[in-house]
């Protein structure tokens, strides 16, 4: 009897310990995706590339793709997994048809919201393409194709004139498109008061006079709900946002918190105005304590390193305090405290790194884990 009530003693001060949620980690080493949760379970994948993770309901669900078309791009059909089931498929696998060009998840309540992008070939100079947003496998909207100026003569797509050349420019999403038109794409996803929330860029169509018309498009950063664009977070400069937190006002009115890049250099924002940027590199993950506050902190991962930037702050800093022999991955918030993902740099283990709303940092797990990309945390009650 003295054991078990010890053994019932130590499994609730290690789920004190945990804060009661499930802490599921991720990756992939280019043909299975590895999932391990900090109880020690364990699930193989067939997969390529894992894009994102969720933990609900005491269920983890993974998105995945699970059929790559050549190239070096992520384009392809994709699997959502619950545990180690698959929960529902999109194979989108041919150019001249649709293919999957983005696509991102969000579970919360057990409810699976996925959004993504469905592109198919115009003409040789980009993509027509269409938004689609699915919840527990039931669609929510489809939007109708939509494409640029695909059939004019001097349409270069995603270019830019530099001095004598047009050229691509230096960002981060070029996503092997090069010189063409693909007209949005879906980075992050968010299910938020009954709706399917979604940010990433969309194209602006621009021209210039240069011995000839020159049409071409610009990546900027957007957002949407339930498939309509609400957010221009820059009207047209290139940019993407890779991470959203949605919240309301006093108001009822939505509050998009979203961050990502400005022609490559790190930048957030709140709806349309800039929370900060600064020539770091892009923001690939964020996590926000008591969002839309003045108790405002984000967690961002910036270059595998840990960043924060309070309410009103402006800039961006390292986190003190964290382990700096870990190169960060992934961050997820969960009951105002941060989940951080990091990879030792000695051992070579991943490491789940708790960050509380008092900015204390603890490490609460590390274990091995057969992967070497892709690496996410996926945390929830």
């Amino acid at each position: 009897m003295k054991k078990i009530i010890a053994t019932c003693l130590l499994m609730v001060a290690f789920c004190t310990l945990l804060g009661a949620q499930g802490i599921w980690i991720g990756g992939t080493d280019g043909e299975n995706v590895y999932l391990k949760s900090t109880g020690n379970v364990s699930y193989t994948l067939q997969g390529e590339h894992l894009e994102d993770l969720s933990v609900s309901q005491g269920t983890v669900y993974s998105l995945v793709l699970t059929r790559k078309i050549e190239g070096p791009t992520n384009w392809g059909g994709y699997s959502v997994f619950k545990n180690d089931k698959t929960y529902n498929t999109y194979n989108y696998c041919k150019l001249a048809t649709g293919i999957i060009t983005s696509i991102a998840m969000d579970v919360v309540g057990g409810k699976v919201a996925v959004s993504g992008v469905i592109a198919k070939e115009f003409n040789d100079r980009g993509y027509e393409a269409r938004m689609f947003g699915d919840l527990n496998n039931n669609q929510q909207f489809l939007t109708d194709w939509k494409r640029k100026s695909l059939k004019r003569e001097y349409f270069r797509g995603f270019a830019e004139r530099n001095g004598s050349r047009l050229e691509l420019p230096d960002t981060p999403d070029e996503d092997g498109t090069y010189n063409m038109s693909l007209p949005f794409a879906v980075k992050a996803v968010r299910y938020y008061d009954g709706h399917i929330f979604a940010t990433g860029w969309g194209e602006r169509e621009y021209t210039i006079s240069w011995g000839h018309t020159y049409y071409l498009v610009r990546r900027a950063p957007r957002a949407w709900m339930d498939g309509v664009e609400k957010v221009q977070q820059y009207e047209n400069r290139t940019g993407a946002a890779y991470s959203l937190t949605m919240t309301k006002n006093s108001s009822g009115e939505y509050i998009y918190h979203t961050s990502g890049h400005m022609r490559g250099d790190a930048c957030a924002w709140v709806n349309t105005t800039d929370k900060f940027s600064s020539s770091l590199d892009p923001v690939t993950a964020e996590a926000i304590i008591q969002p839309n506050t003045d108790f405002e902190k984000s967690i961002m991962v910036i270059d595998k390193k840990l960043y924060i930037c309070k309410f009103n702050q402006k800039s961006a800093t390292i986190l003190p305090g964290v382990p700096s022999q870990l190169e960060y991955y992934d961050v997820k918030e969960c009951s105002n405290n941060v989940y951080a993902l990091g990879k030792d740099r000695s051992s070579g283990e991943l490491v789940v790194i708790k960050i509380t709303k008092d900015l204390d940092a603890s490490e609460l797990y590390r274990t091995r884990l057969q992967a070497k990309g892709d690496y996410k945390i996926g945390v929830g009650y």
